[in-house]
């Protein structure tokens, strides 16, 4: 089995991923993120009051502390710190949903859910051919239309350590401090005069504000030159678009659509 071209595009599309791989329970350790702390209003329940919902009933999802200090309008300014604390918070508060991802060498279509670890599943093409991913419990699954690999950095067997390697790599940029580091890495953002009418994948329309970066920036050794980010109300992620490059690769758009954001989805491991 030949990995190479495959996991060549998904080391490229490691950087947009990080901005969906974001917000779990693992604590930040090398920059200034804060972790996400619910808005919760103090009230003190009187006889009047409705009964409460039983304890399965899903909870409503709430805005993050870092989204709800900032201003989501248009023609607004955004410093790289507060912004990347926002977006490292913003999808993981609703604990799951899908995400279309379409670029120049993949598309797909990925599952993922917060539990609290971020786990996905990836259905898509890469460089014309089949490309399947799964990521649960920190075990990378990896098949290219011959079967699953499961990734192991230790084996002798190069499609596994490959494999295992691209799993390592998820596993760093699953961390909410990496997708705060990413954002933070230029200073300047600034939302559009006017909002933009987004379609998502469900046929619904979506008003969103687009927040984009002031000009190019370089991040762990990738040359960002645009990193588009729409959002709802409420800081709700519609979608993001990034035009990067890394080494001597050519650049690549890669865009994300998110939906059915809190649905009840579930990531297990292939059966062989």
């Amino acid at each position: 089995m030949n990995l190479a071209r495959p996991i060549a595009a998904v080391t490229t599309a490691l950087m947009i991923t990080a901005l969906a791989a974001c917000g779990t329970d693992e604590q930040p350790t090398d920059t200034d993120a804060t972790t996400s702390t619910p808005i919760v209003q103090d009230v003190t329940p009187t006889e009047t009051d409705e009964p409460t919902e039983p304890e399965d009933t899903p909870a409503e999802r709430v805005v993050p502390s870092e989204c709800a200090a900032l201003t989501l309008d248009t023609d607004v300014t955004y410093t790289g710190q507060e912004l990347g604390a926002c977006v490292a918070t913003a999808l993981a508060s609703f604990g799951s949903g899908r995400m279309d991802m379409i670029g120049t060498a993949q598309d797909g279509t990925a599952s993922f859910t917060y539990d609290p670890d971020y786990n996905f599943q990836v259905v898509g093409t890469s460089d014309g051919g089949p490309l399947s991913i799964i990521y649960t419990d920190g075990t990378m699954w990896v098949d290219t239309g011959n079967g699953w690999v499961k990734g192991d950095p230790e084996s002798a067997d190069p499609t596994e350590q490959m494999a295992g390697v691209i799993g390592e790599l998820y596993r760093v940029f699953s961390d909410p401090a990496v997708t705060a580091d990413l954002i933070a890495a230029t200073d300047g953002w600034t939302s559009d005069p006017e909002r933009a009418l987004r379609t998502l994948p469900t046929g619904d329309d979506i008003n969103a504000v687009r927040i984009t970066n002031d000009e190019p920036f370089t991040w762990q050794g990738f040359q960002v030159q645009e990193l588009i980010l729409w959002y709802g109300d409420e800081w709700v992620p519609v979608g993001t678009q990034a035009t990067s490059s890394i080494e001597a690769l050519a650049p690549e758009t890669v865009t994300q659509e998110f939906y059915d954001l809190g649905a009840d989805i579930e990531i297990a491991a292939p059966t062989q």
